[in-house]
């Protein structure tokens, strides 16, 4: 099903092993065929590899009952394994004030979240990119139990990199101060982001600042 993805196989392995290049289909219904293979005589093992992506959070069983096709001299009754796929961290960010004048400036927090349940997540990374009329002055270190990156920026960009969260219910945050150079009102939504890594989910990462001119009267 969808859940899972085969995103590449290797060539068969071992002495006195030969066979058709392993096949695979992607998706509906991810699968991995064998074909033409041969095996010599007194041949301890002959081997290959699937590369399997998962897309959803579930337990996915590969058991005897998703063989088919095998030929009468494999005996496929022992096959039995799981993979479990975790939730993806999420990423959030919210600013401080969302309204401030020219020259004035507002901390944006960006927030990962890694839920009850989640796996160890490793090789977070992200580009940040600001629209014209906002100016990136400085960032914070990450902070958070069990949470470690490199936050980095630009004048237009902020960054992580090499971002890493432990398992379960852990928060990851730091912070970038921006300055308003420009009156207007500056979505900053997921569409600016680049260079995401680990699996990040930056879907719903979305604020808005306003800067306004300031009159004296």
């Amino acid at each position: 099903g969808s859940g899972l993805t085969v995103t590449g196989v290797t060539a068969l392995a071992g002495v006195g092993c030969s066979a058709t290049t392993p096949t695979f289909n992607a998706t509906t219904p991810a699968s991995v065929t064998l074909t033409g293979a041969t095996m010599a005589s007194a041949t301890a093992a002959c081997t290959f590899t699937a590369t399997v992506q998962g897309n959803t959070a579930a337990a996915y069983a590969n058991l005897t009952a998703n063989i088919s096709g095998a030929s009468s001299e494999i005996d496929a009754t022992g096959v039995n394994s799981t993979l479990t796929v975790g939730n993806r961290a999420t990423l959030a960010k919210a600013y401080g004030a969302t309204t401030i004048g020219i020259g004035a400036s507002s901390t944006l927090t960006f927030s990962i979240n890694n839920g009850a349940g989640s796996p160890v997540q490793a090789g977070l990374a992200f580009t940040d990119t600001f629209p014209a009329g906002l100016t990136v002055t400085a960032v914070s270190a990450i902070a958070g139990t069990g949470c470690s990156g490199t936050p980095g920026f630009t004048a237009g960009t902020v960054t992580l990199t090499g971002g890493a969260i432990t398992a379960g219910n852990a928060l990851c945050t730091f912070t970038a101060t921006v300055q308003g150079t420009s009156a207007g009102s500056y979505v900053n939504n997921s569409a600016r982001f680049s260079g995401i890594g680990g699996g990040l989910d930056t879907s719903a990462t979305t604020d808005t600042l306003n800067v306004r001119n300031v009159a004296l009267t």
